[in-house]
């Protein structure tokens, strides 16, 4: 039931961290927001390649322990 509004509320400091990235001295460049904007778009890109090799590998090792799953085979979620 928080989830959501917590959510909001950190999506709308993006307006308060832009004005501070984005200064108007620095204009028409804005060296300084474009150059953090490229080194989060380059860390995201770092995070998702790690977190699918993590993927990769816990699948393998469950692989491993248990075999591979069937197709179609029904699934319990019960525990």
């Amino acid at each position: 039931a928080t989830g959501i509004p917590m959510f909001m509320a950190i999506g709308q400091c993006g307006s308060i961290l832009g004005s501070h990235l984005f200064p108007l001295n620095q204009s028409p460049r804005y060296l300084q927001g474009f150059g953090v904007s490229c080194a989060l778009a380059f860390l995201a890109g770092v995070l998702s390649l790690v977190l699918s090799m993590s993927y990769r590998l816990e699948n393998a090792e469950r692989d491993r322990l248990y075999g591979k799953p069937e197709p179609n085979s029904k699934v319990d979620t019960r525990e």
